[in-house]
């Protein structure tokens, strides 16, 4: 069967393209003839502009010559260069078309429900793409309960895809020798009290991945500090990852980031770019990978963690109680990240060193779940709730600011707007930085105040 995969490919740097590298392998190893198409240059065999109605025609061209289209979707490939409702639900409306003459499998990695919610025509042209699709897949049950809030996926043929179905190692080593190629400590180094537990937050650094919540933790916990006489102590916390992109506010996140671990100890941030080998080395030096995400739908470190048998700290967020294992614990606020940490270092009773420094959604006195008591709960209230949202109604999900793309319809106005942009950068981009550094500021605010309103009341 010949297929033809559209999605972010390497050299690019994301999920969905190391996602879509893994599945390539195995549907070559099972016999089929694939070639993937990408919207930028890179390792695949066929670029189309994805991203915008135009786009859309010339990769609809390509894809008929095949048996066979899967899509990784991700809103930035169909829609990046959509600027309204009406364009959008053009693009929605070219995929039920391609659907008519191709068998389609539509890869959910994302949407944005809040397009849906607000937009009845793109809403209604999404229900005709995807009931059209020869195959719908999402990653967690989860994530299916969410998306019926929005349409009839009783048209749609929908199925639950396994994340780590297409994954396999990409290296083979003992704990031990992993911990020795990274240089992270053995038994009885660096710490008197043996070998520390290692924690491990692992990915690209994004301000909704929240690694700065697991420092946060950490140091609240009273983790890391070797001149503690608390065994607990004995822990270090690695942060691995790059900036996906130069992109301002991802720089200024990934500044922050470094300035919080330098200032807390035991804590670690090894910067730069992760290969594939190093990524699986990591996990398999870990005891525990934490990932106190603030917003994602699944995810692909938590898979890979299961490929090494490592337990996982995850936040209640997308699919990832139903992606976790019965070993891990699920968390639903920073303090409860805390009760968690402490208890893989042996510390049950979960008592803070500083319970003034972590501020939590439940009672302080909540503790984490496993993945059938979350996922559990989930079902329960059908994914109801907002997790962003304070006790006090304030939200604070802000959007980091995005500066509109240089591009134009127009001939020749893209070539301008790009000179323009790379002569004024100088000017914007400590403008862009001070604006995200007030964003995370009003995040803080916002966690403090909840800290305050769920904390139970005291009386002198």
């Amino acid at each position: 069967m010949t297929i033809l995969m559209a999605t972010n490919y390497a050299p690019y740097r994301d999920g969905v393209a190391a996602y879509a590298i893994q599945e390539v392998r195995k549907l070559l190893d099972e016999g089929h003839h694939v070639e993937v198409v990408s919207p930028v240059p890179s390792a695949a065999h066929h670029h189309r502009g994805l991203g915008s109605v135009q786009g859309f025609a010339k990769f609809a061209a390509l894809a008929r010559q095949y048996d066979r289209v899967i899509i990784q979707m991700v809103p930035e490939l169909l829609f990046g260069r959509c600027r309204t409702s009406a364009e959008r639900a053009a693009v929605w409306q070219g995929l039920a078309g391609l659907a008519k003459m191709v068998a389609v499998e539509v890869r959910l990695h994302e949407i944005e429900y809040g397009r849906l919610e607000r937009s009845t025509i793109e809403r209604k042209a999404a229900q005709r793409a995807l009931s059209a699709a020869a195959k719908v897949g999402v990653h967690t049950e989860t994530e299916r309960k969410n998306l019926g809030q929005y349409l009839d996926i009783s048209t749609i043929p929908m199925a639950v895809v396994d994340h780590g179905a297409a994954f396999a190692p990409a290296v083979s080593m003992s704990q031990a020798e992993a911990r020795t190629e990274l240089g992270l400590p053995q038994a009885g180094q660096k710490v008197s009290g043996g070998e520390p537990t290692i924690f491990v937050s692992i990915g690209f650094l994004q301000h909704h991945k929240g690694f700065d919540r697991a420092v946060t933790a950490f140091r609240a916990a009273g983790l890391g500090d070797p001149s503690s006489p608390d065994r607990a102590a004995n822990a270090e916390l690695h942060i691995v990852g790059s900036v996906r992109v130069d992109d301002p506010v991802l720089l200024a996140y990934a500044d922050e980031l470094a300035t919080q671990c330098q200032q807390t100890p035991g804590v670690y941030l090894h910067r730069g770019y992760v290969s594939d080998q190093q990524f699986d080395t990591w996990l398999i030096a870990a005891d525990v990978v934490v990932l106190p995400y603030r917003e994602i739908w699944s995810s692909s470190v938590v898979e890979r963690a299961k490929l090494f048998g490592r337990p996982v700290i995850v936040s209640e967020v997308g699919g990832l109680a139903y992606q976790s294992t019965d070993d891990s614990m699920v968390i639903a606020s920073d303090h409860e990240l805390l009760v968690a940490l402490r208890h893989f270092v042996g510390d049950d009773d979960g008592a803070p060193a500083d319970a003034s420094a972590v501020s939590g959604r439940r009672a302080l006195d909540a503790a984490p779940r496993n993945r059938t008591e979350a996922q559990a709960e989930i079902d329960a209230v059908n994914s109801g709730g907002n997790l962003n949202e304070s006790p006090s109604g304030l939200r604070f999900d802000v959007a980091p600011l995005v500066r509109p793309s240089p591009v134009s319809g127009r001939p020749g106005v893209s070539l301008i707007k790009k000179v323009i942009r790379r002569t004024i950068d100088w000017e914007l981009d400590p403008v862009v930085r001070q604006l995200e550094a007030l964003r995370l500021a009003m995040a803080q605010i916002a966690a403090d105040r909840d800290r305050v309103e769920s904390a139970p009341e005291s009386r002198p």
